[in-house]
């Protein structure tokens, strides 16, 4: 059984592309995030969310079954003091949730899967934005599937700057631009969507190996936003 036929709705209802609508109605692309609870509250990477706030209309973009996108706006955003992640808040509407924060401490060798939207692959082909944008075309995000293992588990700051935080999962997949904030998750007989972590970026230069890094989500479990009111753990799936 894949995945998708876990709930009635695709993947995508549920891990979306976020960016902005500007300069001529382009659309502009900063990340990847995942819904939580059922109020329309997300989960990204904080670096993402920094971007986002230098944009006039910052959105998600949804896609149904046939890919075709639909935009929500993004209201409000409140980055976590010390890792590398970011909560947002959608407009009002029928909002549900996948994925539950795992407060599980995960070691090297555990496998792990992961969706995100890259922008090399949304690069690939326009398309026509909605009738409130008519005369503009975008690029199309497209999600894109990763599995992988983790390498290590990291109790340290990063000697790379924008990866705040310290406390990582160093990971065997790299996802690209705009992959940042996606769900790092594991399959478990408990929660099939247990979300172990926040993709944050890879380390791909200096002749290393080509390498992913994840914030962990035991960091962050108790953190209580204020425009969350509760734990971000608090928040549970609506499906799945």
């Amino acid at each position: 059984m894949s995945m998708q036929d876990l709930v009635n709705k695709p993947v995508s209802a549920f891990v979306v592309a976020v960016g902005s609508i500007s300069d001529g109605d382009n659309l502009e692309l900063a990340g990847t995030a995942f819904l939580i609870g059922k109020r329309g509250f997300m989960l990204t990477a904080a670096h993402v969310s920094e971007v986002l706030n230098t944009k006039a209309t910052p959105i998600a973009v949804f896609l149904d079954t046939t890919g075709a996108p639909s935009f929500a706006r993004i209201i409000d955003c409140e980055c976590h003091p010390t890792e590398d992640v970011a909560v947002l808040k959608l407009q009002d509407g029928e909002w549900g949730s996948i994925h539950e924060l795992s407060p599980t401490r995960q070691f090297g060798s555990v496998e792990v899967m992961m969706w995100a939207y890259p922008e090399n692959v949304a690069k690939e082909r326009q398309c026509a934005v909605p009738r409130h944008h008519p005369e503009a075309t975008m690029v199309r995000p497209d999600l894109v599937y990763f599995q992988g293992y983790i390498r290590r588990r990291i109790d340290r700051e990063l000697p790379v700057r924008i990866f705040r935080g310290s406390a990582f999962y160093e990971v065997s997949h790299i996802a690209g631009e705009c992959a940042s904030g996606a769900p790092v998750t594991i399959r478990a007989p408990s929660q099939l969507w247990g979300v172990i972590g926040v993709y944050v970026g890879e380390q791909t230069s200096d002749g290393r190996r080509e390498i992913g890094f994840v914030a962990r989500s035991d960091a962050f479990l108790d953190w209580a936003p204020a425009i969350l009111g509760n734990a971000v753990s608090a928040e549970r799936p609506t499906h799945g």
